[in-house]
């Protein structure tokens, strides 16, 4: 493939990921280096990968994983999805799937070639997902072996919903691909036909204001203090993060920081959530807006 570089910052200086890099790779190794420079102090580390956006590009031998595992398509997927949720105990029974979008054909519309074209670009996507969940596994890794697992608090979430952004059958502009999808040389996108399915069981997608677009992932493991396999249940928001983390650090948001007075911090602290397992009824509306889309959420 004829493959443009891919050009990085790191300390203010640009570099080039080297040719036969992944870049998953290189941000999980690069976040083992940071722990380990850490030695015994505490550490922050936030650890946003490009995996899974656009564009749809894996290792061949994470991709061939998934070969044919979307072959029914994602008018069936979305069903089967949301038994799955139900089952693990993460949909509320009552949840419906919504309308397929008006703007995704029906699965069995297609032709031969058609569904193995958007088979591929799922095959792809789940590698890079999967590709992701191996790098974290390596992380914890690390931090098992500098017998730091216990007595770290990690939160895994999404910045928004599955993306999307269809015309017609995928073709939303022409790219510069020089290889097939998954290459190094690609430039495909998930497109809303699977996006829907990433996003079962809502509606919509990444940029809008409905739950395809705003509900995300959160998973918190902290061994010391949180017992694996449960679920808490409330509405929270990405602002609580940081409140959390200054109530488990016992320490106060300062007021002024280097002569600089500092707005109050938004958010709640997620503590009885996380550690009590107590249901979260939220104080204070939350709010959206990307886009000019725009929602506000207070209680039901």
């Amino acid at each position: 493939d004829k493959v443009p570089p891919v050009e990085l910052v790191e300390n203010n200086k640009r570099i080039n990921l080297e040719p036969g890099k992944y870049l998953t790779d290189e941000i999980g190794n690069h976040a083992i280096q940071y722990i380990n420079e850490s030695k015994d102090k505490p550490f922050f580390l936030y650890l946003p990968f490009n995996a899974p956006h656009w564009p749809l590009q894996a290792p061949a031998e994470d991709i061939a994983k998934y070969k044919g595992k979307y072959a029914l398509g994602w008018d069936s997927l979305r069903v089967l999805r949301l038994k799955k949720q139900f089952e693990l105990g993460i949909a509320n029974p009552q949840q419906a799937l919504a309308e397929r979008d008006p703007e995704v054909v029906a699965w069995e519309s297609l032709t031969y070639d058609e569904k193995e074209l958007w088979q591929r670009k799922m095959e792809v996507y789940a590698a890079m997902v999967d590709r992701v969940d191996q790098t974290i596994g390596k992380i914890l890794d690390e931090l098992k072996k500098l017998k730091k697992d216990d007595n770290t608090l990690i939160f895994i979430i999404s910045d928004n919903g599955a993306q999307g952004g269809l015309n017609k059958l995928g073709q939303r502009r022409q790219q510069r691909s020089s290889g097939p999808i998954g290459s190094a040389g690609s430039y495909g996108y998930q497109e809303q036909n699977w996006a829907s399915v990433s996003n079962t069981p809502f509606r919509n997608y990444k940029g809008t204001s409905h739950e395809g677009g705003i509900s995300a992932p959160f998973i918190a493991w902290f061994p010391k203090k949180i017992k694996a396999g449960t679920i808490a249940k409330g509405t929270a928001h990405l602002i609580d993060l940081a409140p959390t983390i200054y109530d488990l650090a016992g320490i106060q948001y300062p007021e002024t920081y280097n002569g600089v007075k500092t707005n109050p911090l938004v958010g709640e602290s997620l503590t009885p959530l996380l550690f009590q397992n107590t249901e979260w009824a939220r104080q204070q509306p939350i709010f959206w807006e990307r886009g000019g889309n725009r929602a506000v959420r207070k209680g039901k």
